[in-house]
């Protein structure tokens, strides 16, 4: 019996780590030529906090046909976006049980017209041990199905840093690795693949050079010879 528990515990662990148990939630923005679509994906006990004490139990497909109005309804209220400061209202909401105890919150909104685009979480007052989210905001307009987009911007957010901010064209903000504040990296000559190059240059020149002097003697002694 003990053994079969731990096997039990060992098969249960991947799926407990990839679903939506507590208030996790990661949002993604994609623009695409003629709309733009916000996914806030987080778990049941978050849909739970959301439409308070008169939410309908969830746990099974009753439940959650029942409550899939009401979220859809309180997605709106989710995020908050504005387009070169005119705030957007969604077009449409929707809300989808999926997989692994995970709830899909989904906003669809026009093409912004105006840029830069500010996209804030206003659903951390909602969740007093709610610490933290992700957001990252994708340029989707080249190709609506393409998943290898690099994001324009993607951060931790927080009930301080709650917000992004992006325009589509504009470069993929990407993390550049630094030693220490205040010092610098080291120069690519310094660098362990610089040094190689150097003293690779450095040998070629001077094997040129005995090349070229030995062949001088040479060409010296054949004058001399003849």
């Amino acid at each position: 019996m003990p053994r079969l528990l731990f096997l039990l515990l060992i098969l249960a662990t991947p799926m407990a780590a990839r679903a939506h148990v507590g208030f996790e939630n990661n949002t993604e923005i994609r623009v695409y030529p003629d709309s733009m679509r916000v996914v806030v994906r987080t778990s049941v006990p978050f849909a739970q906090v959301l439409l308070g004490n008169g939410a309908p139990a969830m746990a099974d497909e009753t439940g959650q046909a029942a409550a899939k109005p009401l979220l859809a309804k309180a997605a709106a209220d989710l995020v908050s976006i504005t387009a070169g400061g005119k705030r957007m209202a969604p077009v449409r909401t929707e809300c989808l049980f999926e997989v692994q105890n995970d709830v899909a919150f989904i906003l669809d909104f026009p093409r912004p017209e105006e840029w830069p685009v500010v996209v804030k979480a206003e659903f951390f007052p909602l969740f007093g041990n709610l610490e933290t989210g992700t957001m990252a905001a994708f340029d989707s307009t080249a190709s609506r199905f393409s998943r290898d987009v690099e994001p324009l911007v993607s951060r931790v957010i927080d009930p301080r840093n709650a917000s992004i901010s992006f325009s589509p064209g504009a470069p993929a903000i990407a993390e550049t690795p630094v030693e220490s504040a205040g010092t610098p990296l080291p120069a690519m000559k310094n660098a362990p693949g610089g040094r190689a190059k150097t003293a690779a240059v450095f040998l070629f020149l001077m094997a040129a050079g005995v090349i070229g002097f030995l062949a001088r003697r040479r060409w010296r002694s054949i004058g001399r010879d003849s």
